[in-house]
């Protein structure tokens, strides 16, 4: 399915700042139809978004940090890192359910988090 080049420039636009349902609401807000006819859907929208080499929003703050990253940082599995999120251990969001948490890592947790790991006799620290 090809698009017109002025949608394609408008979801890129749009990606910039808003998560894929939002985009799907702006234009089906904006009267804008698929190449179709019909309103935009969430699949819609991550196909465009696919097809075209859109990137998706850069909604992360500076200071937040991914499971992956804060994984590589005390040297453990990012099993450990969601197990932390689930304990209230690290304070992490996410914009919508499925999507990745954004940890924030404050300079109070991060000794408490550092010993847990030397001292814990479960963990094993990755190389």
């Amino acid at each position: 399915m090809r698009y017109p080049a002025p949608l394609v420039d408008r979801v890129r636009n749009l990606a910039q700042s808003l998560l894929d349902a939002q985009i799907v609401n702006r234009l089906n807000q904006e009267g804008l139809v698929s190449a179709l006819g019909k309103p935009f859907t969430l699949s819609m929208i991550r196909w465009i978004r696919h097809r075209y080499k859109i990137p998706a929003a850069k909604l992360m703050s500076s200071e937040e940090s991914t499971v992956q990253q804060v994984a590589e940082r005390f040297r453990v599995s990012i099993y450990v890192v969601y197990s932390w999120i689930e304990q209230g251990l690290l304070p992490a969001r996410r914009l919508n359910p499925g999507m990745p948490y954004w940890i924030t890592v404050r300079e109070v947790d991060e000794q408490k988090l550092r010993d847990w790991v030397s001292n814990s006799h479960r963990l094993r620290t990755t190389s």
